[in-house]
């Protein structure tokens, strides 16, 4: 017999690579920071992505694609210039630095004259000298130059200047005119809906609504009729003015002109653009290629707002991209207060914040596919300072000193500072752990020790940077220094006892002495006698 034996010829495995480049433009503004943006999209592992001519402050991550950063100020801007578009090219390569995908994405640069975060293509001061572009522009000076502004006049006038509002998005009061006549009224005829005009002051406003977009319609320049009446009803000045409306797809309070998934359905408009699905309609969109991970749930936080404090349904600016049945939202206030949360059908984070709302409000997702599960973000309350929301200290565990709770204004600051920190308020815990070592408390003795061991080297520590911060900042007084050193010395003579009635006993008159010293150096009805004492 003859063996035949057949060999099938080796071929080359094909490139089953889908990585792509995301050609959709993206838009930028100088000196604030960008919002994370991809590049490349399906890169190989192992794979690397370059991004070639980005705008000075952009970097790429080669790994996943995404750039970050913060557009550098550009310092050759033309005259008028307000926006520049960047070409980048883009490349992937595999593991083996064969290129697997290569094309050009366009960054546009927006101009922001004087720092405030608005790009001069909307701002309507761009060098913030309180007098606006369309008023230079009237009066010849430069509207990008601050020390170049019209001269002061007191002559009512409309404010023509362009406007630019969102549609769904609660608008920033603007004016129409200004120097109104006492007892005169203003009057806004062609306003979008939405917005209205103070008679009085002459501010516009309200949240815009546009029910009749066209198919492909991103934003609309509504005509404005603005006349000026005086107290007898003569007009004294007239004029027109553009709102422009830019339309919100997805109510994410990023516009169309900018988003680049304007119906946040993951996929990119030029994704939807290319496939011919409608980047507008979220339940059009492209059919997922064999082994591509569309289906992993993400949390965008770099459009996170402030809310109102009331009972409405607000929009966080937190956005989740595929949410599923098994992803959660949920809320607390400062307090642990919980407050009404949940993802809308355009993946946005909306809460109910109620009136008595104290923030920060801290607003927790949960799904598997993110890092460790879930992802935390805090939403700022407005009208609450930044650094102290949610209003009162708790240093002092919510008790408040005598006379304080008034909101008196005749607390003597001299005397009251030098005696909270000539004692130190960690001793104001010492009358709660000594009372309490009085009592019958399972396992309580070992803090006693604990605490009482440390109460010395704490004082030793603290006590000559005390003395010369208050002198330094000019707040020390001697009397009440020696008050504090009176305590310090009872004390010195808590270790040794801690755990017994004695030290126990230490530990509460030390805490109600430093308590009372305090409370009655900043009492404003208190203190006056020992003030007036002298240190021997």
């Amino acid at each position: 017999p003859i063996d035949v034996k057949i060999t099938e010829p080796k071929t080359d495995a094909p490139d089953t690579s889908n990585a792509s480049v995301v050609p959709d433009t993206v838009t930028v503004v100088e000196g604030q920071e960008a919002k994370p943006f991809e590049v490349a999209k399906d890169i190989p592992e192992g794979g690397q992505v370059k991004a070639e001519g980005l705008p000075a402050g952009l970097t790429v991550n080669p790994s996943t694609g995404e750039v970050t950063g913060t557009p550098a100020k550009i310092s050759d801007w033309g005259k008028d210039e307000e926006e520049r578009d960047v070409e980048v090219t883009v490349s992937v390569t595999d593991k083996d630095g064969k290129e697997v995908a290569q094309d050009t994405k366009t960054v546009t640069v927006q101009r922001d004259t004087d720092g405030d975060g608005q790009p001069d293509v909307t701002d309507t001061d761009d060098d913030n000298d309180g007098a606006t572009d369309a008023e230079e522009e009237k009066a010849g000076t430069d509207p990008k130059d601050d020390s170049s502004k019209p001269a002061l006049t007191d002559e009512p006038s409309v404010v023509t200047d362009k406007v630019t509002v969102v549609d769904g998005q609660e608008a920033d009061p603007f004016e129409v005119a200004k120097n109104i006549p006492e007892g005169g009224k203003v009057a806004a005829e062609g306003l979008p809906d939405g917005l209205s005009v103070d008679e009085s002051t002459g501010e516009v406003t309200g949240t815009p609504s546009v029910s009749d977009w066209g198919k492909d319609e991103e934003e609309r320049d509504v005509e404005v009729t603005v006349s000026v009446t005086d107290s007898d009803g003569k007009e004294v000045a007239q004029d027109t003015k553009t709102v422009t409306v830019q339309r919100d797809t997805d109510g994410d309070g990023q516009p169309d002109v900018t988003d680049t998934d304007d119906d946040n359905d993951g996929a990119t408009d030029a994704e939807e653009t290319e496939a011919g699905t409608d980047p507008k309609d979220a339940n059009s969109k492209p059919e997922a290629k064999p082994g591509d991970d569309q289906g992993a749930t993400s949390v965008d936080k770099s459009g996170v707002k402030d809310v109102k404090p009331s009972g409405e349904d607000q929009n966080t600016g937190i956005k989740v991209t595929n949410p599923d049945e098994g992803t959660k939202v949920s809320a607390t206030d400062k307090n642990g207060k919980d407050v009404p949360a949940k993802i809308d059908d355009n993946g946005n984070v909306v809460v109910t914040p109620g009136e008595d709302v104290e923030g920060p409000i801290t607003v927790v997702i949960e799904d598997e596919d993110l890092d460790g599960g879930k992802a935390e973000v805090e939403v700022g309350v407005k009208g609450e300072e930044p650094d102290n929301q949610g209003g009162s200290s708790d240093l002092t565990g919510g008790s408040s000193l005598p006379d304080l709770s008034s909101g008196s204004s005749n607390v003597d600051w001299k005397r009251c500072a030098p005696a909270a920190a000539g004692v130190g308020i960690p001793l104001l815990f010492l009358l709660p752990i000594g009372l309490a070592s009085q009592m019958n408390i399972p396992g309580f003795s070992p803090l006693v020790k604990q605490v009482s061991a440390q109460i010395d080297g704490i004082n030793r520590q603290l006590g000559a940077q005390n003395t010369a911060l208050q002198k330094q900042l000019g707040i020390y007084n001697g009397p009440l220094a020696q008050q504090a050193n009176q305590i310090n010395l009872m004390l010195k003579k808590v270790s040794p006892e801690a755990g017994r009635i004695g030290g126990g006993i230490a530990l509460a008159a030390a805490g109600a002495l430093a308590l009372g010293l305090v409370a009655n150096a900043c009492s404003p009805n208190g203190g006056s006698s020992s003030s007036s004492s002298s240190s021997k």
